[in-house]
């Protein structure tokens, strides 16, 4: 008995160690993840959110290249209809793909709201594109955020990747003869209009384009 009482003893000193062992891993595994987490807040925050794709089909051969014809698309509208690239000739056109899940998104829907209100009447086009949503989603951030921009729903994802975007949001503008002339892989930036990526900066960008092609007299058919 006295052998028996001893060997016990042992084995639930050894067990004791052996369980603050595990727990001590446990804890350290733990904080690791977490800070692994942090991290990837961080990032999506600063400087946009990873893009991902519920089809794995390859990219087309068509990939968005500044000062090269933007690659067209037609894609179906969340209100109804279909839109396509070609139909915006004439128009200077700002594409924008986001998501309702993007935070840096979220943040700038708002000003693009407001930068088509300031250039409303004019030969402009801001045309969102969302990547793989359900058109529930979509109305209530909408409605949230009391936004009127058109939405376009990229719902295979092949039209995100033809502009070469990985991370949300990422921003196109195009001039009126379907050029790409400038990209943001990122969000827009805060400032002034000397700012790049600013609001202000993007009118005057658009403001620019529309005043050369009406000193040059310049007529482009659809």
């Amino acid at each position: 008995m006295a052998v028996c009482a001893v060997h016990s003893q042992h084995e639930h000193s050894a067990c004791h160690v052996l369980l603050s062992g595990i727990v001590h891993l446990a804890v350290v595994a733990c904080r690791r993840l977490l800070s692994c987490v942090v991290l990837a807040a961080v990032t999506i925050v600063g400087t946009g959110c990873r893009a991902t794709f519920g089809s794995t089909a390859d990219s087309g051969p068509t990939i968005a290249r500044p000062g090269a014809p933007a690659p067209d698309f037609s894609l179906s509208v969340l209100d109804g209809g279909t839109q396509d690239l070609l139909r915006e000739r004439g128009n200077v056109v700002l594409l924008n793909f986001w998501a309702t899940w993007c935070i840096p998104c979220r943040e700038e829907m708002p000003e693009l709201q407001r930068l088509a209100d300031d250039l409303r009447g004019q030969q402009f086009t801001l045309l969102t594109i969302d990547l793989q949503e359900d058109a529930a989603s979509i109305n209530a951030f909408r409605t949230e955020l009391g936004l009127r921009l058109p939405v376009l729903l990229d719902e295979d994802g092949e039209v995100t990747r033809s502009y070469g975007v990985r991370a949300l949001p990422a921003t196109f503008l195009i001039d009126q003869r379907g050029v790409l002339r400038q990209q943001r892989l990122g969000p827009l930036a805060q400032g002034d209009g000397e700012t790049p990526w600013t609001r202000s900066w993007i009118a005057r960008q658009v403001q620019a384009f529309l005043e050369l092609v009406a000193s040059s007299g310049a007529v482009r058919s659809v």
